[in-house]
């Protein structure tokens, strides 16, 4: 079987994950963009019920503790 994930915006306030299931997607994906990823997912993760949520790029060595600080 093929599961079909959708990237969506990264911004923790999105509602985009909740959509993407309505609409049937199996999964949604959040990139390391302008916000961070693990925080985007937390946020869909208590809107949504059956999507399997992950990360579409996640920077380990580009992180620093004063840039996750804002």
């Amino acid at each position: 079987m093929t599961e079909v994930f959708l990237s969506i915006d990264p911004a923790p306030d999105s509602d985009a994950a909740r959509v993407a299931e309505g609409a049937g997607f199996d999964g949604v994906a959040v990139a390391e963009l302008a916000h961070d990823p693990i925080v985007s997912i937390a946020a869909a993760a208590t809107r949504t019920e059956r999507v399997t949520l992950a990360t579409a790029a996640l920077v380990a060595f580009g992180r620093s503790r004063n840039r996750d600080q804002v």
